[in-house]
């Protein structure tokens, strides 16, 4: 009754992932990254603004090369390229640059937005004719921020297609070698995968598109349910060893491990949903998937895991690879002997990291490239970099000038353009400033390639510079500017989205039933965040956009692993002194931490192997930060509650047997 039982449960959660993936595979792409712009701040209400005095219109820089091959009848097939695209219907205005070598022709185009106000169809559309019209002999480069949207899109996506299959392989192989078991690999593997195709229907349910945010569901839910997978292995494997049969041992680990895995869901979901209050809603998405995804991709692996260890982990031999039955008994209390001698120096030591790793986090600056996520030869950047030796960038910023005008307006609306275009940063005009019918006006330029910090200052400088001349309202709008302004208070808000995550803590007093020890949780895992981010700012490199969402995605890891061992800990001070009580959690819990520390390392080390600069930054730095997990979770966490009961012994219920029981019992 019991095998067809959950032969029936495999079944059915076999079913319903598929019919997930299925659905999750419709999932449409944010082709034009809208997602990524925020809503209800200042530059939203400004671009709204604009819109409706001059038009939603965005700009399309088109670079014509002669190759080898040109003949002398070029000109006029050029001039008959050009004049197609001036005639369509998606080109509200066409001009030509003089910066053009000999034999080129260097087109902005300005395009209309469709009746959704998008830019992608047209966009589309005027590339396809583009292409599909050029004379022979002839290169085409397209660039502008319409296409710098479109290009990041598709190359976030196919990166995401890629690595993700990629990292599942490297994990499954690791977690193979290790158990040296297929079936106990794929155990621990299942409800990861079960809960990326379940939270991938949610999204496409939702009407959410693929954005460079919600990329990053995959690796939120493989931690999840690796992690949960690992400790529910584990606790099988050891009650295997005590005699037990596979439905009692199944039974028993799932009762040891439900409270601690329940409250690490909780707790990250909490984390998770701290991100609704960010004005990006991207942003909120993945609070509100990411919560969704812990919950589903847990509930999995409570139900999953052991239905498949009563099925095909029956065998006696497994019970070798438990804990217990390895070298961690002896570790252990090795372990916890020098981690008592050597405690109070190991707090101190803490104390001084975090101080020098804090006070570098002061210094971090942010700063975001979006073009410099594309690798060097993509063909987008290759273009980019075309135009821009021509023009000196591909890239506009506008300034609306709301009523009412100064006196003279007309001449001082000349003057800010020039002085709009002697400012470090401003390539020269974009065009011939603008009158609206209500007296506002609107001042282009042509921007220099640079990162978002050093926008955001051109920006509020040339605010300023209006204010100077006249105008009591001037807003800095267009793409670039809603881009850089929006990276960088996502990047600056990240310590409080951070401490928000850290917080999540809080409701462990619930399931530890004691403030100590959640105090104590949470002063050795905001370690690993002063490490990364003072560690960052050491090494001269700032914080961008991938590496702002490093913290909330991995510290739900950091915590998860904190509250397993707490509530080990806590079980067993119940019965035994500090001491024996770390030794015992050590022995129990060591092997499950250690395991799934080294699976997420390698995991997120495989993104090496992408193509884009954030997946490569996003591997590398939350494979540190899981390893600076475990060193807080399996080091700095019983070098606290050792010296916590040494300096308070009252704090902690009283030990009920003899300091003479042993260590490894």
């Amino acid at each position: 009754m019991a095998f067809s039982s959950d032969l029936a449960r495999l079944g059915a959660l076999l079913v319903v992932s598929l019919l997930a993936a299925s659905r999750a595979a419709r999932l449409e792409l944010d082709a034009e990254n809208r997602a990524l712009r925020s809503t209800g701040t200042p530059e939203a209400r400004t671009e709204e603004r604009r819109a409706g005095l001059f038009g939603r219109e965005a700009t399309l820089v088109l670079l014509l090369v002669p190759t080898s091959g040109a003949g002398a009848e070029a000109a006029a097939e050029d001039a008959a390229w050009v004049a197609g695209l001036r005639a369509r219907a998606e080109v509200a205005d066409l001009v030509e640059h003089r910066s053009a070598r000999p034999g080129e022709r260097l087109l902005a185009l300005t395009l209309s937005a469709d009746a959704g106000g998008r830019f992608q169809e047209p966009l589309a559309a005027v590339v396809a004719h583009a292409e599909e019209t050029r004379p022979d002999a002839r290169r085409l480069y397209v660039s502008g921020a319409p296409a710098a949207e479109a290009a990041l899109a598709k190359a976030l996506r196919a990166e995401e297609r890629r690595i993700v299959p990629l990292v599942a392989l490297v994990l499954l192989a690791l977690l193979a070698l290790l158990y040296r078991s297929p079936v106990l690999a794929l155990g621990a593997l299942l409800p990861a995968l079960s809960g990326i195709a379940m939270t991938g229907a949610l999204q496409q349910a939702l009407g959410y598109a693929v954005d460079p945010v919600t990329s990053l569901l995959p690796p939120v839910l493989l931690v999840v349910g690796i992690a949960t997978g690992v400790h529910l292995i584990e606790a099988y494997l050891d009650e295997r060893r005590l005699g037990h049969e596979p439905e009692e041992a199944a039974r028993d680990a799932l009762r040891h491990v439900l409270v601690p895995s329940f409250g690490c869901a909780v707790t990250t979901v909490i984390g998770f949903l701290a991100l609704l209050t960010n004005p990006m809603p991207a942003v909120r998405r993945f609070g509100i998937l990411s919560a969704a995804g812990v919950l589903l991709t847990a509930l999995v692996a409570f139900v999953l895991v052991p239905s498949w260890l009563r099925l095909f982990a029956r065998a006696p031999r497994l019970a070798h690879r438990a804990a217990r039955a390895g070298p961690w008994p002896r570790w252990s209390v090795a372990m916890t002997r020098v981690l008592a001698r050597a405690a109070p120096l190991t707090a101190l030591g803490t104390l001084l990291l975090a101080l020098f790793f804090g006070w570098a986090w002061t210094r971090l600056e942010v700063d975001t490239d979006p073009l410099g996520i594309l690798p060097e030869d993509h063909p987008f950047r290759v273009a980019t970099d075309e135009i821009g030796a021509r023009l000196g960038g591909t890239e506009v910023f506008e300034l609306l000038l709301d009523g009412p005008a100064p006196p003279a307006a007309p001449i001082k609306l000349l003057e800010l353009e020039a002085r709009l275009c002697a400012l470090d940063g401003v390539v020269g005009p974009a065009g011939v400033p603008r009158r609206a019918n209500d007296g506002s006006a609107l001042c282009s330029a042509l921007l220099a390639p640079a990162g978002t910090t050093a926008r955001e200052r051109l920006f509020a400088t040339a605010e300023d510079l209006a204010h100077q001349i006249g105008w009591s309202g001037a807003h800095a709008t267009g793409l670039p500017v809603r881009t850089a302004r929006d990276s960088g208070a996502l990047a600056r808000g990240e310590r409080q989205g951070l401490l928000a995550s850290l917080l999540t803590l809080l409701p462990c007093v619930f399931v530890l039933r004691s403030a100590r020890l959640t105090a104590i949780g949470m002063a050795a895992n905001a370690l690993p965040c002063f490490l990364l981010h003072g560690g960052l700012a050491l090494a001269g490199r700032p914080l961008s956009v991938a590496s702002a969402m490093i913290g909330s995605v991995v510290l739900g890891l950091v915590v998860d692993d904190a509250l397993y061992f707490l509530h080990g800990y806590r079980a067993h001070r119940a019965t035994s002194s500090a001491p024996v009580a770390v030794a015992r959690t050590i022995r129990a819990r060591g092997q499950a931490m250690t395991i799934t520390t080294l699976v997420l390392t390698a995991g997120f080390l495989a993104s090496l192997a992408g193509h884009l600069a954030t997946t490569r930054e996003f591997g590398v730095l939350a494979a540190g930060a899981v390893a600076s997990a475990w060193v807080a979770n399996l080091l700095l966490v019983p070098s606290f509650l050792l010296c916590a009961a040494r300096a308070r012994p009252r704090c902690f219920p009283p030990a009920r047997v003899p300091e003479s029981t042993p260590w490894n019992a």
